[in-house]
């Protein structure tokens, strides 16, 4: 994976879930979030959930991704994983 393309995605996730106006993230928003970020970033979805995965759990290995991002968003835990990564 390439780190430099893995900022781009989560930069832009970040400032999607940013200008979100709930705190939490539904499945459906994830699955929605990871869509528009491999359209917008011109990247296989591959790239986008592994990116998403070694932010949260510091791997490409894991839990299920989106139900985890929902729990976590829940917590208000991927925001700040998210950022900690980039």
């Amino acid at each position: 994976m390439e780190i430099k393309e893995a900022k781009v995605i989560l930069n832009f996730i970040l400032e999607k879930l940013e200008s979100k106006d709930a705190a939490f993230i539904s499945k459906e928003e994830a699955v929605d979030l990871i869509n528009q970020a491999t359209k917008n970033c011109e990247v296989k979805k591959g790239l986008v959930m592994k990116s998403l995965r070694a932010a949260f759990f510091g791997t490409l290995n894991g839990p299920d991704l989106i139900e985890s991002w929902v729990l976590l968003s829940r917590f208000s835990k991927d925001r700040a994983r998210i950022s900690r990564f980039i």
